[in-house]
């Protein structure tokens, strides 16, 4: 089950060159976003996704780089 927040966030990291899949995963309500990326690129990867979905009204913040 997933909130439109989730989805935004999905969306966004598809998008973004570097990222090969990112997906929902977990269980409840709203669960969580995991995304495959190059290593080498993850942390400026991470800063565009989290400036995009800064930019859509959600407030987000990176816990893993």
């Amino acid at each position: 089950m997933s909130v439109p927040a989730l989805d935004t966030l999905v969306d966004i990291l598809q998008n973004i060159p570097g990222v090969f899949g990112a997906r929902l995963t977990g269980a409840g309500f709203g669960g969580a976003c995991v995304a495959l990326v190059a290593a080498a690129e993850r942390k400026a990867i991470a800063q565009t996704a989290l400036n995009h979905y800064n930019s859509t009204g959600y407030k987000g913040h990176i816990l893993v780089d």
